[in-house]
């Protein structure tokens, strides 16, 4: 009985051992991407993806599609992320970023300093980024817009969801939206999304402004509309046999 209890004891061991292992590699093969080159649509520039500086690639950012590649502005990652995470424009002068690792990561983008004082003069909305440190869960950043490596704008997870009990949790971020319903129309210069409590919005990549959205203020977007519903119901139900009611003391 020994024997037996200690293999089987042995065999769980081992398997929890495997099963982990092979979580940590799927979670770094999806965190981690080697050096990566993304050519923009109309091929007038490039993306270069090296968070780790591998010496064979150029420092990581956006450049011009020229010989040799030209910088037009480079991006700096605290945390080590995917390409994937960036939606750019057709020509890369704009992109979304969606940062995975929403807890613990921060994006530093540098631009020439006349492109800086262009898009300042330009009076962008004020944005407001993720809190520094490790914020609450809703107080992450959601998504932030850049154009010409200037930060336009930025939106926190409470910025654009209602209902916190949607969120999805997991070890080092929230999932608040799906992400199967992201649209990038590189023709319009649109971003369109559905969070995670069913609210579409569609941002213009350009400004970094809400074009459009059906987060309203109504009472059927707040966590009123049960009790509002019941009372209509309830209303129905009983405003006739208050009518029947008046009716037979008249009579």
């Amino acid at each position: 009985m020994i024997n037996i209890s200690y293999k089987r004891y042995t065999a769980v061991v081992l398997l929890a051992t495997l099963m982990t292992l092979g979580s940590v590699f799927v979670y770094a093969s999806y965190i981690y991407h080697g050096p990566t080159i993304i050519t923009s649509e109309d091929g007038s520039r490039v993306f270069v993806y090296n968070p780790r500086e591998y010496e064979d690639y150029p420092l990581m950012g956006v450049y011009y599609n020229t010989e040799p590649l030209e910088l037009a502005y480079s991006i700096n990652l605290t945390w080590l992320i995917s390409p994937y995470e960036f939606y750019f424009s057709s020509d890369m002068r704009y992109f979304v970023w969606i940062p995975t690792v929403s807890q613990n990561t921060s994006l530093e983008v540098h631009a020439d300093e006349d492109l800086l004082n262009h898009h300042i003069n330009n009076n962008f909305n004020r944005f407001r980024r993720g809190s520094p440190g490790i914020p609450s869960r809703m107080q992450a950043t959601a998504l932030e817009f850049y154009g010409d490596g200037v930060l336009l704008n930025s939106y926190r997870i409470d910025d654009l969801v209602r209902n916190a009990g949607m969120l999805r949790y997991m070890s080092s971020s929230t999932v608040w939206l799906d992400y199967e319903s992201i649209i990038l129309d590189t023709e319009k210069n649109t971003f369109t999304f559905t969070t995670v409590d069913e609210l579409d919005y569609v941002f213009d990549i350009t400004t970094g402004k809400i074009a459009s959205n059906n987060n309203s203020n109504g009472i059927f977007r707040s966590q009123l509309y049960k009790p509002f519903i019941i009372g209509i119901c309830l209303v129905a139900i009983f405003a006739p046999l208050f009518i029947m009611h008046k009716q037979g003391k008249k009579n």
